[in-house]
């Protein structure tokens, strides 16, 4: 992933807003509302304005470390031992968000299409994931710059299409059960966010322009922010508190309400909008799980290890037997894997700082 390959602030912003908005808003509403209710948007403003102090500390540990990635530096930071184990969590970790991303694709698509084999879908998707993996990095840049567009303009349509159905009297009053399920509900947000930044320290490195860093940050992390919120609270003002918190696939639902003169076929936008969204969603995770395998073994070269790890994502993908089961393994290894890896970016930085590594 090293060598001549760079990218564009332009891209990094992409990168930024795959991984903060992902595939999370089209369950947004049953995976907030039953620990914050209607309050929930609050503690997505929270949690990424959070995620944006964590991404400045992995910007001064890429200062402090220029041109390596984060499971390069953290054996350096925490000894060898530490380390290993950490970056052993890291991958695993990655892997598996990986296949779940997968399979939750598998779900989705047979909503649609109830015939088509699984194995197929996912068959399909990891081909296409792999190759741009193997192309590298600043070819996924690329990719991220027509597609993230595309994920943005579907939200605001949907949202736009539903506008006769909204009370924003169902979204008050604010705070009306304290400010507690707020907080509670942030470790979720932040280890969303979280996505993106660990997704940043493989790509901060070939940033061509290192002092657009931090701008890069703040507004990918804003329209990230931005989109989540408004897709979160159009579920609210249309369907309300205690039906939204019930109804899966959500965004799925809002395309039903079609009200717009001579708008057909929203179901199949949102189909297309969420192939987009897992296929750049996944090889976020995959770019993670392989690069930073290669950069555990010091392998120069990561493409060795694309096609082996295709099939080890492909056969973890099959093992769930429903999309709820892979919805509660999803909130699981973010609250006690990815919330995790994010938090240890700040507290990586302060051990550094003291140690003066």
């Amino acid at each position: 992933m090293t060598g001549k390959q760079r990218i564009s602030p332009n891209q990094a912003t992409a990168f930024v807003i795959a991984g903060g908005v992902g595939i999370i808003f089209f369950w947004i509403t049953e995976a907030s509302i039953p620990i914050a209710g209607r309050d929930a948007w609050l503690s997505y403003a929270i949690g990424y304005s959070i995620g944006i102090l964590i991404a400045f500390s992995l910007i001064a540990l890429n200062k402090r470390f220029p041109g390596k990635t984060l499971v390069q530096y953290v054996p350096l930071i925490l000894g060898q031992p530490l380390g290993y184990f950490y970056n052993i969590l890291f991958i695993l970790t990655y892997t598996y968000f990986t296949a779940l991303i997968l399979n939750l694709s598998i779900n989705m698509i047979s909503l649609f299409y109830e015939e088509t084999p699984g194995l197929i879908l996912t068959g399909v998707s990891v081909v296409l994931i792999s190759y741009v993996c193997k192309h590298g990095i600043e070819v996924f840049g690329r990719v991220c710059e027509l597609f993230i567009p595309l994920i943005l303009f579907g939200i605001f349509f949907i949202t736009i299409n539903v506008i006769p159905h909204m009370d924003i009297n169902r979204l008050a009053p604010v705070l009306e059960k304290g400010v507690m399920p707020v907080l509670e509900l942030v470790p979720h947000t932040v280890s969303f966010v979280g996505e993106y930044i660990v997704f940043m320290a493989l790509w901060l490195p070939l940033l061509n322009k290192p002092n657009k860093a931090k701008k890069v940050v703040i507004v990918g992390t804003s329209i990230s922010a931005l989109a989540l919120i408004t897709i979160l609270i159009t579920g609210i003002v249309v369907f309300g508190e205690d039906f939204a918190k019930n109804l899966a696939f959500s965004t799925v639902k809002m395309t039903l309400l079609s009200v717009l003169p001579g708008v057909e076929g929203l179901p199949s936008l949102t189909l297309g909008i969420w192939i987009i969204a897992a296929f750049v969603k996944g090889a976020v995770f995959f770019f993670l799980s392989v690069i930073s395998l290669a950069h555990s073994f010091n392998l120069k070269d990561y493409r060795s290890l694309v096609w082996p790890m295709a099939l080890v994502v492909t056969a973890l993908s099959l093992l769930p037997d429903n999309y709820f089961a892979s919805l509660t393994e999803n909130k699981t290894l973010g609250l006690y894997f990815s919330l995790p890896i994010t938090l240890s970016i700040p507290v990586l930085l302060g051990i550094s700082i003291a140690r003066k590594t």
